[in-house]
C-alpha cells in the first residue's frame, strides 16, 4: 500500500479507512479501528493521530458541547 506523503504506516492506514467509511471520527472510533487493525489501543496515540491528520488539512475538526469528532476535508477547489 502506497502511503501519503509524510504519513507514517498507522496514520495512512487510518486516512485510508476514514475515507473508505466516512462519517464522524472519534477517539473512541478510532481506538476501535487501531485494536482491529493490531495497530495499537492507546487513547493518546488515536487522538494524536486524529490531530495530526487534521494538522495536515486530511480532516476537519468539530467541537459540539463536549463532542469532538473529526470528518474528512472537503478538498474541493473553491469549497
Amino acid at each position: 500500500m502506497t502511503t501519503e506523503t509524510g504519513l507514517n504506516f498507522r496514520r495512512s492506514r487510518l486516512l485510508a479507512a476514514i475515507r473508505s467509511e466516512g462519517g464522524r471520527w472519534t477517539t473512541r472510533r478510532t481506538m476501535t479501528f487501531f485494536k482491529a487493525e493490531a495497530l495499537g489501543t492507546y487513547r493518546s496515540t488515536a487522538r494524536d493521530d486524529l490531530k495530526h491528520l487534521a494538522g495536515q488539512g486530511y480532516l476537519d475538526i468539530r467541537d459540539v458541547e463536549n463532542d469532538r469528532y473529526f470528518i474528512l476535508a472537503d478538498t474541493r477547489v473553491g469549497a
